[in-house]
C-alpha cells in the first residue's frame, strides 16, 4: 500500500477591497467567470508555457492582489478582447485585466496621491487648476497678465521662455524622475529570480541577453506586432499606430526646435517649411487620424467588446485637445488676432501640462509599464512559446 501523501494546506486570504476596486475600474463582469479557460485558448498573444488570462481571472476572483502585482502577463495582454467576445458567460477578461492594470498602475506611482488624482473625475479641478495657477503666476511675473504685447505676434513676448521652462521643464523632468522610480519598483516586483534563472536557462532567442531583449522589445512596440494579431479589435492597431507615430513626430520636431533655438541660435517663430513645423504638422495629422479611429469606435455604443473607462477618455480627450488647440493657435496667429492667439496659447499649454506634467499617472504611462513587462518577458524567456514571435 502506497504511503499516504501529506497534503499541503494553503490559506487563501482574499483582499476584498482589491476586488471592489477592480470592479469599480471596469472589471464588474469578473463574477461571471466560471473558469472554463476559453479565454486562454482563443488568445493569440498568450505563451504556451504560462497562458493568460485564465489564471489572472481566478486570482482576481479570489482577491489575490499579491500574485497579480508580480504577474507580468497582466501587462502582456493588449486588450484585443478576442477573449471577451468568445467568453460563453460574458465575463470580459479584457476589461478585467485592463481594470487590474489601472489598479496596479495607480498604486505603483510615486507620489501615490497623483495616481489617485488621475483615476477619478472628481479631481479634475485640481488636475487643471495646477497648470492654470502656474501659468498665471508666470504671466504675472512677466507683467503681461493684463496686457497684450504690441507688434508681430511672438508668444515669447507674452510668456517669456524663462517662465515657460520654469513651468514645463521642471514639471516634466520631475515627472520623468518619479516614473523612473515607479518603473524600477515595478521591475523588482516582477521578480529578480526569474531574470537570474534566464541567464542559465535559455528558453528563447533573447533569454538572458539584455541588449537583444531591449532591441526586440523596441521593435515589437514600434511595429505594434502584437496588436496586429488581434482578431476582434482591428481598429486599435491602426489607431494606436497613428497616435504613437504622431506623438513621436511632434516630440522629434520639438527637439529639433530646441536645437535650432539654443544650438544654432535661430529665434522663433520658425517658417512653415522648417523641420520642426513639417514634423509638427505631419505629427498632428497622424495623431488626429489615430484618435478619430479610436474615439469613433468608443462612441459607437457597442459594449459587446470592451467598456471605456475614465482613464481611457482622459487621455484621448487631452491628446485631441492638445492637437486641435495647437493648430488653432497657429491659424489665429496667421490671422493676426493677437489677444486670441496669446490666450489661446495659454489654453493650449494648460492641456499640454495635463498631458505631460501628469504622464506618469495617466494611461499615457501604460506604454512604459508595458515596455518593462515585455522586456522582462523576453529576457526571462517567458514569451518563447508565443506562436510566430520568433519568426
Amino acid at each position: 500500500m502506497a504511503a499516504e501523501q501529506k497534503q499541503k494546506t494553503i490559506k487563501v486570504d482574499p483582499d476584498l477591497d482589491f476586488i471592489r476596486q477592480v470592479n469599480a475600474a471596469g472589471g464588474d463582469t469578473l463574477k461571471k467567470c466560471f473558469q472554463c479557460a476559453t479565454c486562454s485558448v482563443v488568445c493569440n498573444l498568450t505563451p504556451d508555457n504560462r497562458p493568460f488570462p485564465r489564471k489572472e481571472m481566478i486570482w482576481a476572483s479570489w482577491g489575490l492582489k499579491d500574485k497579480l502585482v508580480k504577474d507580468p502577463d497582466v501587462w502582456l495582454c493588449h486588450q484585443c478582447n478576442d477573449c471577451s467576445v468568445k467568453c460563453p458567460r460574458g465575463a470580459k477578461p479584457g476589461d478585467t485585466l485592463a481594470a487590474i492594470r489601472n489598479y496596479l498602475f495607480k498604486n505603483l506611482t510615486f507620489p501615490r496621491f497623483l495616481g489617485t488624482w488621475m483615476s477619478e473625475p472628481k479631481y479634475l479641478p485640481l488636475v487643471f487648476g495646477v497648470p492654470i495657477i502656474l501659468l498665471l503666476a508666470a504671466l504675472s511675473a512677466a507683467g503681461t497678465i493684463g496686457k497684450i504685447p504690441e507688434g508681430e505676434i511672438e508668444f515669447s513676448k507674452f510668456l517669456p521662455h524663462g517662465g515657460l521652462y520654469a513651468v514645463f521643464i521642471s514639471s516634466t523632468h520631475l515627472a520623468a524622475l518619479f516614473l523612473l522610480v515607479s518603473l524600477v519598483r515595478f521591475w523588482k516586483m516582477l521578480g529578480a529570480s526569474d531574470v537570474s534563472s534566464a541567464v542559465g536557462n535559455s528558453r528563447g532567442a533573447t533569454a538572458g541577453d539584455l541588449r537583444a531583449s531591449v532591441i526586440a522589445t523596441v521593435k515589437e512596440i514600434l511595429t505594434h506586432a502584437k496588436f496586429g494579431k488581434c482578431d476582434e479589435s482591428k481598429h486599435r492597431y491602426l489607431g494606436h499606430l497613428g497616435i504613437m507615430y504622431g506623438f513621436l513626430s511632434i516630440a522629434i520636431g520639438t527637439g529639433i526646435a530646441f536645437f535650432m533655438m539654443y544650438g544654432l541660435r535661430i529665434e522663433p517663430p520658425f517658417g512653415q517649411f522648417t523641420p520642426p513645423k513639417i514634423l509638427g504638422h505631419l505629427g498632428i495629422i497622424a495623431l488626429v487620424i489615430g484618435l478619430i479611429l479610436v474615439i469613433r469606435h468608443r462612441l459607437s455604443g457597442d459594449e459587446k467588446v470592451s467598456k471605456s473607462t475614465y482613464q481611457d477618455w482622459y487621455l484621448l480627450v487631452v491628446l485631441l485637445t492638445v492637437a486641435v488647440t495647437g493648430e488653432l493657435v497657429e491659424l489665429v496667429r496667421f490671422a493676426g488676432i493677437a489677444w486670441l492667439a496669446y490666450w489661446g496659447y495659454i489654453v493650449h499649454l494648460v492641456f499640454v501640462f495635463a498631458l505631460l506634467g501628469y504622464f506618469p499617472y495617466s494611461k499615457f504611462a501604460h506604454i512604459f509599464y508595458r515596455f518593462v513587462a515585455i522586456l522582462h518577458s523576453k529576457y526571462t524567456g517567458r514569451d518563447a512559446g508565443v506562436a510566430d514571435l520568433a519568426a
